[in-house]
């Protein structure tokens, strides 16, 4: 069975206590190295001011011409002038070699030895340090010191060193298990949510908090990135159900009036003009049920992912639609704008939203009065000349399915200026309704960012 990935406080407590592990023991290593480097010197001084004082000679005689002191008395007179835990060794010029009475004996230097130079040997299995020189009479001298006091002074401090190492280890594994799961308590808070919501199939949590504030920058921004996703897929899942619920309002009549004409279609006693006349009325709730669901289609679809941004002359796109409408409606349409224009957006959307606000101003203006369409730097509007918009329907007149009492006698699903602002949303802008004044018609448009 695979096992499931390990929880973040273990990697982090691992890494923490490896990473100081390392530095204690680079640290260790490079205390050892000193401590073992200032021991040793502190033998090598000691043998090297040994070697420099001045030495005894078998050829130094008394007063009397007596004879030389034997070799036991060198020995013995050069030892009384060196102190401490050493061996010393004298080879004789005629080859003869001199120790103290049941002293070690210094194994012979290796060939190319210097005077003053210094080595390490064992003997009779502990360590000594050893310095080798000639004498003015011709005699070799060793002198070694046991390096038993220093090795075990570096062996002290290596055990405290060790010690030192693996507590720091462990107290910063058990601080990074405790600070990562400090860190980690938001992420795993967002994790719940997130299994939460998947269960659910709902984004309200109700009361429930998404994951508690911290300091910590990048965790924070990661718990407000996750809150502001939460609330716009609650928002969009609200509008989503507002859709649906309105569209399943607004549908009903238009299929009540085709089961009800279909009905009558199928009725023997109608005439042919009352059946042609049936007929007539179920494809032009056909056509409307078409065009509603073409603007559901449109108010539900995701159209950043469909459709991307580009670089358009507008005032083009904006002179074909008025070419457009006073084709289809026999109406003057008068486009204001500057010579040329750059927009960066998305055309086909941008066309249907100027599409909808000039089919709103031939729907709403008698047939005898013109359309303006003014094009500004980041702004498109419609006027009419009809009677206008009403204060109270000029605040909802954005709506999905928001129809006014005199839009009521007339085809439309309610979704053209919705779909407007929804354009002019995705566009960073807005859509806004102003009246000229009472009589005078009224004034649509909306803007993008710049």
């Amino acid at each position: 069975m695979r096992r499931g990935p390990a929880p973040l406080s273990r990697y982090v407590a691992v890494a923490i206590a490896a990473t100081v592990a390392v530095a204690m023991s680079i640290g260790g290593l490079v205390t050892d190295h000193v401590i073992r480097a200032e021991q040793y010197g502190a033998v090598d001084d000691f043998l090297v001011s040994s070697v420099d004082r001045p030495l005894p000679s078998p050829d130094d005689q008394p007063p009397d011409d007596a004879p030389a002191p034997s070799p036991e008395g060198a020995i013995g007179a050069f030892t009384s002038r060196v102190t401490g835990d050493i061996v010393i060794s004298i080879v004789s010029p005629d080859g003869e070699v001199l120790t103290p009475e049941d002293g070690l004996v210094i194994p012979e230097p290796p060939a190319g030895t210097s005077d003053g130079d210094l080595r390490t040997v064992t003997i009779d299995g502990e360590r000594f340090r050893v310095i080798s020189t000639t004498t003015e009479w011709g005699a070799a001298i060793q002198i070694g010191r046991n390096l038993n006091e220093a090795d075990a002074t570096v062996a002290s401090i290596r055990r405290w060193l060790l010690l030192v190492g693996i507590g720091a280890s462990v107290v910063a594994c058990v601080l990074g298990w405790w600070w990562s799961r400090r860190i980690a308590r938001p992420i795993v808070s967002l994790t719940d949510t997130a299994d939460r919501i998947a269960d659910r199939g709902e984004v309200d949590g109700g009361d429930e908090p998404v994951a508690p504030a911290l300091t910590i920058a990048e965790v924070e921004r990661l718990r407000s990135s996750f809150v502001s996703m939460l609330d716009a897929l609650g928002a969009s899942q609200e509008r989503q159900r507002q859709l649906v619920a309105d569209a399943s309002h607004e549908l009903r009549t238009p299929l009540t009036v085709l089961r009800t004409n279909a009905e009558l279609a199928r009725s023997e006693r109608l005439s042919p003009d009352d059946r042609a006349r049936a007929l007539g009325l179920i494809v032009a709730e056909v056509d409307e049920l078409s065009n509603l669901t073409d603007e559901l289609v449109e108010l539900a679809s995701d159209h950043r992912r469909v459709e991307p941004d580009v670089v358009i002359d507008v005032v083009a796109l904006v002179e074909a639609i008025a070419d457009r409408a006073t084709a289809r409606s026999d109406r003057q349409v008068d486009v204001v704008a500057p010579p040329s224009l750059q927009w960066r957006c998305q055309p086909g959307r941008i066309d249907r939203a100027v599409w909808n606000l000039v089919d709103n101003a031939l729907k709403f203006s008698p047939p005898d009065t013109p359309i303006e369409l003014r094009l500004d730097r980041n702004t498109v509007e419609v006027r009419d000349h009809g009677m206008g918009i009403s204060p109270t329907d000029r605040e909802r007149v954005f709506e999905r399915f928001h129809r006014s009492d005199e839009a009521r006698a007339m085809r439309g699903s309610g979704l053209g200026l919705a779909i407007v602002a929804q354009v002019a949303a995705d566009h960073g802008g807005t859509a806004r309704a102003d009246e000229p004044g009472i009589g005078r018609g009224a004034v649509v448009g909306f803007s993008i960012a710049d």
